[in-house]
């Protein structure tokens, strides 16, 4: 018998490992270890139901959970947050995303599992079908390297080879090489920045590279994007609000998925040990600013030259991603509007039915006795 699937997302293994033993005799469970790692392994997973951290680096429950909402496969998938907090604002934001119950930090994994099993009780349906069993997730969570075809050395000559006059030959003209399309993501908080580097990528060369270039001044937003855009490759400042450039490449390393990225550091203010950690962890140097036209496509090339990099194969064009994203970012606006409506609608009601009862109190002490 098929069982219903839940997914924790939590950058605690602790916490997971304490959910997965109370979950796993009933339901099928899965795990992410943060926001960006949730998004990149949904569709897969197909979960019918998300457990969800608040407090996670970069990408918290709240962006995750509207990254979540924004895609129409899961925007009824029920999710429960886990949180610390007891701030009514933080519930009211919670709910207004879409969660659909909070439960307060340390928490009773029993609760927790009898809370899912009355929402199943009370919402009965069958588990949905699923394209991957957990078996089968195991296999494909690390996809095969698409590898670049190696050219074969040539053969080494033989003595008899050497004692042979060279016959003369009419030179070959060599096949031009077809031009790639390498996606690169720019991620800014500098709009100057990002329609400079726009322009130094989209500019024509003789070179065998061509780029196609996403960029985003929200770092927050990226985290998204990245999943969605598949990027072969990311640009990346390390100084943004809300961003450490460093802390974003370590998370994007955990991700099976996405480690094979390559990620190029941008920075105005540049020490020494920003300079060693940036070629440690994407053995890239780290670009520095300002830098003209010539100094971005050579470092971008020199990326693309690598033996090893070979780009994506995509699911979409960049453009049906985009306008597919507007049209999920309408809806998913649209669902928060009416949120708000109902919840105007309810405080209004609220007010007045507490108005008539003041009033019907005041008017039953006036009354003559």
């Amino acid at each position: 018998m098929s069982k219903w699937r839940v997914m924790i997302v939590d950058d605690e293994p602790d916490v997971i490992a304490i959910i997965r033993q109370a979950l796993e005799p009933k339901y099928e469970v899965v795990e992410a270890h943060n926001g960006l790692d949730a998004l990149e392994k949904i569709e897969r997973f197909e979960p019918d139901f998300i457990i969800l951290d608040v407090m996670m680096p970069l990408m918290d429950g709240f962006d995750t959970c509207a990254a979540i909402r924004r895609n129409p496969q899961f925007r009824q998938t029920p999710i429960y947050f886990l949180t610390s907090s007891h701030s009514p604002e933080d519930i009211k934001k919670g709910y207004m995303l879409g969660c659909d119950l909070f439960l307060q930090k340390p928490f009773d994994p029993l609760r927790l599992l009898k809370n899912i099993d009355f929402h199943f009780e009370k919402h009965p349906m069958a588990p949905v079908k699923k394209k991957f069993s957990l078996d089968a997730l195991k296999v494909v969570v690390k996809k095969p390297p698409q590898l670049r075809e190696k050219p074969q050395p040539e053969p080494a000559p033989t003595p008899a080879a050497h004692k042979r006059e060279p016959i003369s030959m009419p030179p070959i003209s060599p096949r031009p090489r077809p031009k790639q399309t390498v996606r690169i993501m720019v991620i800014d908080d500098d709009l100057a920045t990002l329609d400079f580097i726009e322009a130094a990528l989209s500019s024509k060369t003789e070179d065998n590279w061509l780029f196609e270039t996403i960029a985003t001044s929200n770092p927050i937003d990226a985290l998204s994007k990245i999943v969605n855009y598949e990027p072969d490759i990311i640009l990346l400042d390390i100084r943004m609000p809300k961003l450490d450039g460093f802390q974003l490449c370590k998370i994007i390393k955990l991700n099976q998925n996405l480690q094979d990225t390559e990620i190029l550091f941008m920075s105005a203010t540049v020490s020494t040990s920003d300079l060693d950690v940036a070629l440690k962890i994407t053995g890239n140097p780290l670009l520095k600013k300002p830098f003209n036209r010539e100094q971005v496509r050579e470092a971008i090339i020199a990326i693309c030259e690598k033996p090893a990099f070979t780009p994506k194969i995509k699911k979409m064009k960049k453009d049906e991603i985009t306008k597919q994203l507007n049209i999920q970012e309408q809806e998913f606006h649209e669902q928060i509007r009416k949120a708000r409506e109902k919840e105007f609608q309810e405080n209004k009601l609220r007010a007045l039915t507490d108005f008539y009862k003041e009033l019907n109190e005041e008017v039953k002490h006036s009354r003559p006795k």
